[in-house]
């Protein structure tokens, strides 16, 4: 019986997939055994307590058997115990057939979790001198006859422990414990020393190593014959001294001795290894010998041969035991600030280990650390690290603890003394740096990081091969308890930001690091509290830090505008909102000591963020976000993306239908994806998705760029969900200087218009095509009401809040923040400083930004037909709380109320009618205009349905129009090729007849669209009027070019241009759709041209809901009722978006009147054959009894349980109200 593990969590599983306890058997053999009649028992009373069934081990085999209790005993199938292993420890034994013979047995001691116990034989290092072993010594005045040899008496020599020295100074002091400073100084320079060694069986030694410190030489003996010597003359005369001299940086490392001796020659019993130590010089001022002798042997039979597995080896040769685990080690004073000098002690509760430490922040298990033997004194910021170690147990982890002193951080090199020394901020920025907000400091390798080779030094590597050991230290300096150390793995973070100088890093948690997670409460606020990654984000373009490539001119660079509030403001506003969004918190950054800045630590979204909130186990999450490389819509982070390629095939065609919207609603959570569209369009998020306009121009620089999206493979949370990601360019912020144009406006833009964005692969391609879908539009407006009005969360009032709470959070940070980033880019001008930059940047964004962009982005919505121009309804109290026969009013300027009590939409719209009138294969007709064809001067009838007078001269064909010169971006979309005109002319004439059928009445259309795919403008005309242009100078000649490029990733992607106001120029029968396609120049290797002609029209049976109610008067409130209700103007048949309330009538629950007054979370098993009709397992008997310990009856409608378990009242609940005294049971089923 050769392993167990008696505390599995993570190690092999079984059949049923259980992680059962299991024992290994091991045939030592070379030839098969058959188990049959065998036993295993963990009761010495009853050795036979389970029997093998006929089985056989191969030779030098293993079996394994699960200690499961399920009593598996099939032959040649997964053998299962009738009993478990206790992990507090037991007897265990494997007994012969005859029942009474024990072949192996243990009385292990308690076990750790995935942690195995048992036998190992294999060699090992077994060290029979090393630091403190005894030793006899004496300063020679004479020669010792035979001194060397075994059998010396040396009973009058002195005694004492290795190592044996002496130094003025103190360098090595941690080296030897027996001081020889007054016996040897001045008087000898040679020092005989012996030290006895036992070995209790020669023959099993396979090999023996000397190791030494050595101060400045030696001749060594074992057993009267000479193995070595080194620094040393010719003859070991009595009074010899070193032929040169060992310096002390050699002296503390122990080195390797080559010896002459074979472990054949050693002895049973009592063996002498004998030193003579020699000095240089009798006047030097230090001496040292500190010998180590290690052999190598296997472990005897018993109990020196058992011990536990540290990395448990089920089925395989065993690895090598330790016999107990180091307890950790214990600092006497945690990290933080200090202001004054301390004294640090550091003990362990192992008797007999040794605490190794460094106080550099180097491992403290190399060879260079030293043993912790007194208090030791910090005056500055000092890392300290420490293990505890004990020969033959596993060491403890490393902890670390770092000491700041905020007097010695505001020196440090990189800290700017402008800020330090500045009369505004000298005198508080030591509280700056250690009293505002929590604190992490990484401990890494100098090398693997800021080396030559290091990650920090070579940031575009990234994946495994660029992760590297990191000590994460926490603490918050307003709760002392608020505080955490962890061993994890670090990379660099991002896109194009692994270039900033303030980089953006990624913390991993990995068992081989220590910890598998970090379990601990980080964000207060969240109901999570175990994470596998985090993210340290340094503000990028919303910092100070970049300023030494985008610029410091405030007018138009980005960088004098940072405010590290951008990103977590609009995520924050996510999270208020209900959705699910990486929360983040704000902590000082210290590296190796240095101050490193501001930073935001955040979640990171993978599959564990969504296992962590939305349950299940996280290999059921697709998790997706923006294109990593070029030619990518999108990367997939975890799972795959057959469910988003699903939902991009459903709106391929547009959104025209019931089913293909409840299809669509069936993959992607409509309410989240509307919400988060309304926090990052409101947000103007310039570096998200495309395009972006502002005053008619297209002014993207980006697109399909900073989005991620995750769901989970089945159940109601499996569907996407969407949330900010990267946001740090926004809410005014912009790189309009990219473009390459005159009049770049300064930062600080209110009026970027994101309604229209369309990215193909993005979550944008969504949005879009519902956009057409009107449900989706009364939902998207009702949404935009329930969260700018009636004290939404996104209301200027609420928002203008959010702000300032974050900026009141950071306000004394940015101080540090500007000592240390401040002057990044400056050889002369003065650096960014929290008062004259800072602060009027906060303050821009909450007074202009938040109080104007609501108006601006429903202003937008509306023309995009997302939020009605007809006001809300306004209610006198917006739900809540309300007494018997309350009186609700309702208003609304200029327009009718209607309403309802039972849930239901008081307006039921009319389902659309979509026709196609132009599609993308439809026939077309272009002209390459000329003098010699008649196109420089063909007037306007070639825009109408009137043939123009040089049809002749017209290439026919079907959409699409252009060419494509190189590569192949254009070449399969184009069907009618102009590449005739290329370094010839810029614009291109097309013509493309339709006819609307008799079955279409042209005065039904209420919405005409236009889709275009162009490249790089055009103006659109509708039977001779214009209609639509992009691009397009002004005046417009036949040979016109456009006014800007058009990036060849937009033009294939069909932008939407809302022609409706000119749907009154379609005809019955023939009609004409006239585009002149403009090119940037003559000499453009493509154009494109695909239009496409969507109509629809709505019923005119706008229907009132069945239950609907025209308000007339104040409406009484007896019971609990869900109000929702629309506004209607029946000049323009208009209906509002939707004001509803929930009110709750009668007494609300308090904790005054309503107690949790009794649980049961173990129930007994279910018995009777009703308990058993219900459920077979305890588990689904689980209840809470909540008690009314008022005196009236209480209204339960809103009560829920936000921890624990998921359970609310609601109006639809069976029982939702309670009599004074009275009881309800919540039961898990």
């Amino acid at each position: 019986m050769s392993e167990f593990l008696a505390d599995n969590k993570r190690s092999i599983t079984d059949e049923d997939g259980d992680h059962s306890d299991w024992i290994e058997i091991s045939n030592t053999t070379n030839a098969e055994i058959n188990l049959e009649g065998w036993h295993l028992s963990d009761n010495a009373s009853n050795l036979t307590k389970w029997t093998f069934p006929s089985i056989k081990i191969a030779a030098n085999n293993q079996l394994i058997i699960f200690a499961s209790g399920k009593a598996k005993t099939t032959p040649n199938s997964e053998l299962h115990t009738n009993f478990l292993l206790d992990s507090d420890g037991e007897f265990l034994a494997l007994t012969k057939p005859d029942g009474t013979t024990i072949a192996k047995s243990y009385n292990y001691p308690k076990q750790k979790e995935d942690i195995s116990y048992g036998n190992s034989t294999r060699i090992f290092d077994d060290p029979v001198i090393s630091s403190s072993s005894p030793a006899k010594w004496i300063i020679p005045k004479d020669s010792v006859p035979e001194w060397n040899e075994v059998t010396f008496e040396d009973s009058s020599w002195n005694s004492g422990n290795l190592g044996i020295g002496y130094d003025i100074s103190s360098d090595y002091d941690p080296f030897f414990e027996t001081d020889v400073l007054s016996d040897m100084r001045s008087s000898q320079t040679s020092i005989y020393i012996r030290v006895p060694f036992q070995i209790k069986n020669p023959e099993l030694v396979s090999d023996i190593k000397l190791r030494m410190n050595y101060d400045d030489g030696f001749f060594a003996w074992i057993n009267g014959k000479q193995i070595a010597s080194k620094n040393a003359p010719p003859i070991a005369e009595w009074d010899a001294r070193a032929s040169s001299s060992h310096r002390d940086s050699q002296a503390v490392q122990k080195l390797n001795i080559p010896i002459d001796f074979r472990p054949a020659e050693l002895i049973k019993g009592i063996n002498i290894l004998a030193i003579q130590g020699l000095n240089r010089s009798s006047s030097n001022s230090d001496f040292l010998i500190l010998p180590e002798v290690i052999i190598s042997r296997p472990r005897e039979e018993g109990a020196e041969s058992e011990g536990y597995f540290v990395k448990p080896t089920p089925g395989q040769a065993n690895n090598d035991i330790v016999y107990g685990f180091v307890s950790d080690t214990k600092f006497s004073i945690d990290r933080g600030f200090f202001t004054e000098p301390i004294k640090v002690a550091i003990t362990t509760k192992t008797p007999g280990s040794i605490i190794k430490y460094t106080i550099d922040g180097s491992d403290p298990r190399a060879i260079e650390a030293k043993t912790y033997l007194t208090e030791i004194e910090v005056s500055k910021t000092t890392t300290i690290r420490a293990v505890a170690l004990k020969e033959g147990f596993q060491s403890s982890n490393i902890d670390t603890q770092t000491y700041f002193f905020a007097s010695d951080i505001i020196n440090q090199p990189k800290m700017d003394r402008d800020i330090t020394n500045d009369p505004d901020y000298s005198e508080t920025i030591k509280d700056d740096l250690s009293k505002n907000v929590p604190v992490i400091s990484l401990t890494i390798d100098e090398d693997t990081f800021f080396g030559p080779f290091g990650i920090h030094s070579n940031p575009e590597l990234s994946g495994r091969g660029s992760e590297v050991p990191v000590a994460v230290e926490f603490h918050n300096p307003s709760d002392i308890k608020d505080s955490f150390q962890i061993d994890a793995g670090i990379r660099i973070h991002g896109g194009n930001a692994r270039e900033h100088p303030k980089k953006p890093l990624r913390l991993y948690f990995r068992e081989q690091y220590g910890k598998r997670r970090l379990n601990f409460p980080i964000f207060p606020e969240s109901p999570v509290q175990s994470f596998d990654q985090l993210i340290l984000r340094p503000g990028g373009h919303d910092s100070w830090s970049l300023a030494d490539s985008f610029g410091r001119d405030k007018s138009l660079d980005l960088p004098p505008h940072g405010t590290l509030m951008r990103d977590q403001f609009l995520r924050k506003t996510e999270t208020e909102m209900g959705l699910l969004s990486p929360r983040g918190r704000y902590v000082h950054l210290y590296i190796n000591t240095e101050y490193w800045g501001l930073y935001d630590l955040h979640e990171r979204p993978n599959a564990d963020f969504f296992e962590s909130y939305l349950g299940g186990d996280e290999d059921e999450y697709d998790v997706l976000h923006h294109p990593t490389f070029f030619n990518e819509s999108y990367t997939v982070v975890d799972g795959n993306s057959v469910a988003w390629e699903t939902a991009r095939d459903i709106v391929s065609s547009g959104v025209n239908s019931e089913e293909q919207y409840q299809a669509i609603e069936n993959l992607i959570d409509i309410d989240n994806l509307i919400d988060h569209f309304i926090v990052r369009i409101w947000s103007g998020d310039y570096d998200w998705l495309g395009p972006i306009s502002r005053n008619g121009a297209i002014v993207s620089v980006f697109d399909n760029k900073n989005w991620y999206s995750g769901r989970r493979s089945r159940g109601e949370s499996g569907k996407f969900q969407f949330f900010t990601w990267d946001a740090e360019m926004s809410m005014g912020n912009h790189l309009m200087v990219n473009l390459l144009q005159f009049a770049i406006p300064p930062q600080g833009v209110t009026n970027f218009d994101l309604t229209g964005v369309n990215d193909s692969g993005s979550p944008a391609e969504f949005y879009a095509k519902l956009r057409a879908y009107k449900p989706f539009r009364i939902r998207f407006g009702d949404r935009l009401q329930k969260l700018f009005f009636n004290d939404g969360a996104m209301t200027v009032k609420n928002n203008t809040h959010r702000w300032d709470q974050l900026s009141e959070k950071i306000k004394d940070a940015m101080i540090a923040e500007s000592a240390r980033w401040g002057d990044e880019g400056s050889s002369f001008s003065a650096p960014f400083t929290r008062n004259d930059d800072w602060a009027p940047e906060v303050s821009w964004v909450r007074n202009k930004f938040i109080a104007e962009r609501n108006q601006i982005v429903l202003d937008q919505f509306r023309n995009r037909k997302l939020f009605p121009k007809i006001e809300a309804p306004i209610f006198n109290q917006l739900g809540g709380s309300v007494p018997q026969n309350f009186e609700l009013t309702m208003s609304a300027e200029q327009s009718d109320i209607y309403y309802t009590t039972d849930g239901s939409d008081p307006y039921v719209p009319a389902v659309d009618q979509f026709y196609t009138l132009i599609d993308d294969f439809i026939d077309a007709e272009a002209l390459i205009p000329s003098v010699d064809n008649g196109g420089a001067d063909i007037g306007i009838e070639w825009r109408t349905n009137s043939e123009p007078e040089n049809i002749l001269e017209w290439l026919k064909g079907e959409s699409g129009i252009g060419y494509e010169r190189s590569g192949t971006n254009y070449r399969a979309l184009i069907n009618l090729d102009l590449e005739e005109m290329s370094n010839v002319v810029s614009s291109a004439y097309i013509r493309i007849p339709f006819n609307i059928d008799t079955d279409i009445e042209p005065k039904s259309i209420n919405e005409l669209k236009l889709l275009m795919k162009y490249d790089d403008g055009f103006v659109a005309y509708l039977n001779g009027t214009r209609v639509a242009s992009s691009n397009a100078p002004q005046p417009l000649f036949w040979n016109s070019a456009s006014t800007a490029n058009r990036p060849d990733s937009l033009a294939v992607l069909s932008e939407e241009f809302d022609i409706s106001g000119s749907a009154d120029l379609l005809l019955a029968g023939n009609n004409m759709l006239a585009i002149q396609a403009l090119n940037d120049t003559s000499q453009s290797s493509d154009l494109l041209c695909i239009p496409k002609l969507i109509a629809s029209s709505s019923s005119a049976d706008e229907n009132l809901s069945a239950n609907a109610v025209l308000y007339e008067g104040p409406v009484n409130l007896s019971s609990n009722t869900l109000i929702k209700s629309r506004a209607f103007n029946p000049n323009n048949s208009e209906w509002s978006a939707l004001t509803e309330g929930t009110f709750i009538v009668g007494t609300p629950a308090s904790n005054a009147n309503l107690v949790i007054s009794e649980f049961n979370y173990h129930p007994l098993e279910p018995l009777t054959a009703a308990e058993i009709s219900v459920s077979e397992t305890d588990t689904e008997f689980e209840y809470i009894e909540i008690t009314n310990i008022g005196e009236n009856e209480i209204n339960l409608v809103g009560v829920r349980f936000d921890q624990g378990i998921e359970f609310e009242f609601t109006m639809d609940t069976q029982i939702n109200s309670i009599s004074a005294g009275e009881q309800i049971l919540i039961v898990k089923n």
